[in-house]
């Protein structure tokens, strides 16, 4: 066991004088871990493209059976081979089906059953595998900026809140932020919204990066790893993290790619939510496969283009279950959705137990988008033969209930 003095220790000789021992702290997470482990994919093959989901919990210590929630949502796509960082920001109110708990705010699924359910929610969503995940509680991350001596940020917008109930000043310009600075800068969005807050937790978690990976910060990193092992949660072992932050080190910034899964806002039973744009999810996770660039896509969001997705290809809706007008409400819900349904009518059958998508594989992309508006077994059959899309209504539909 090696242990790890945090004011005094002479790194000369082998043995420091402290009783911190890393592999006790990890031990505390060890169940946490293991639960969460059943729900992430290992790659199949030395090199492949990662997943890595970052949890930020807002856990709070005052209270004893407070679970926290994640406050803080990115998924870290690290693909080796074309050397090519991804940072994906999921806004925290984003309405989404939680499995087993329904439709809710995605830092929800944390309350409901920790990194775990966190795992299977976002994998649900944004249709991907999840291969390792880093959980990380506020407390943590301030020492951790503490510890590096603070943080270079260059803030992009100035933060000027002077309310009675909340005051913040954070001039624009490159700060040295301590680590009760950067929390509040990553956690503010009193002034804004859930997608501005995800930006600039994009631009110091780059900036935080960049920091550590410096070769004169290489001496903190036996403190930084005391203080992770207290208050860092994750399933990767030190070879793994070794060779993740060796990669990134060698990183061009050229190469990293920074998005916001962008969505609406509204109401709903009283409660505020961001209503995710799926068919920017699914050009999000496209363009991550085929390793290019998200300048693009994000031009297409912000000129409104990404919701013609799926409008261009026919769908036709067939009833497959005898349930009398069944059709034509799946239309109407899927027009609503941007899907453009041009005919309903009647299967050869109607003892379909389940829900089918029939398409070409050039339309697969539009399939999978509209796969989400459909219950969760619903089946996706390619037939190169077909021109459009069509859907069979399954008796699985009849008692569907996802509304987002």
């Amino acid at each position: 066991k090696t242990a790890y003095e945090i004011k005094e220790c002479d790194w000369s000789s082998d043995v420091c004088s402290s009783d911190l021992s890393i592999d006790l702290n990890i031990h505390k997470h060890f169940q946490s871990i293991e639960n969460a482990k059943s729900a992430l994919t290992q790659p199949a093959a030395y090199g492949e493209p990662i997943n890595l989901l970052i949890l930020g919990s807002d856990k709070r210590y005052k209270e004893k059976n407070d679970p926290g929630r994640s406050d803080t949502l990115m998924i870290l796509h690290i693909d080796f081979n074309r050397k090519k960082v991804y940072l994906v920001s999921i806004p925290r109110d984003s309405r989404v089906n939680i499995p087993r708990h329904g439709l809710n705010k995605i830092n929800a699924a944390y309350a409901y059953g920790g990194p775990r359910l966190s795992i299977r929610t976002v994998e649900n969503f944004m249709d991907i595998k999840i291969n390792h995940y880093v959980q990380i509680d506020f407390r943590g991350f301030k020492k951790m900026v503490d510890a590096l001596g603070g943080i270079n940020v260059n803030v992009k917008k100035t933060i000027n809140n002077r309310s009675r109930r909340y005051r913040m000043y954070i001039p624009k310009g490159n700060q040295r932020m301590n680590g009760e600075l950067a929390l509040n800068y990553v956690r503010y969005r009193h002034g804004d919204s859930d997608f501005k807050r995800a930006e600039r937790q994009q631009n110091f978690l780059t900036a935080l990066t960049s920091n550590v990976l410096q070769w004169k910060s290489a001496w903190k990193i036996p403190r930084l790893i005391n203080i992770m092992s207290k208050n860092v949660e994750t399933d990767l072992t030190m070879g793994q993290m070794s060779r993740i932050g060796g990669f990134l080190r060698q990183a061009n910034k050229k190469n990293i790619e920074t998005i916001t899964v962008p969505g609406s806002t509204g109401m709903r039973n009283g409660a505020s939510y961001v209503f995710p744009n799926e068919a920017a999810v699914n050009a999000i996770v496209e363009t991550m496969k085929k390793g290019k660039s998200f300048d693009k896509l994000k031009s297409q969001i912000e000129s409104g283009k990404i919701n013609m997705i799926g409008k261009k290809v026919n769908i036709s809706v067939l009833n497959g279950t005898g349930v009398s007008g069944l059709a034509g409400r799946a239309k109407i819900k899927l027009k609503n959705k941007g899907f453009n349904v041009a005919r309903v009518g009647t299967a050869s059958g109607s003892n379909y137990k389940f829900t089918e998508i029939l398409t070409a594989s050039d339309n697969i992309r539009t399939a999978k988008l509209l796969k989400k508006s459909l219950p969760a077994a619903t089946e996706i059959k390619v037939n190169n033969k077909l021109s459009g899309i069509i859907v069979i209504l399954g008796r699985d539909y009849t008692t569907f209930k996802r509304t987002y």
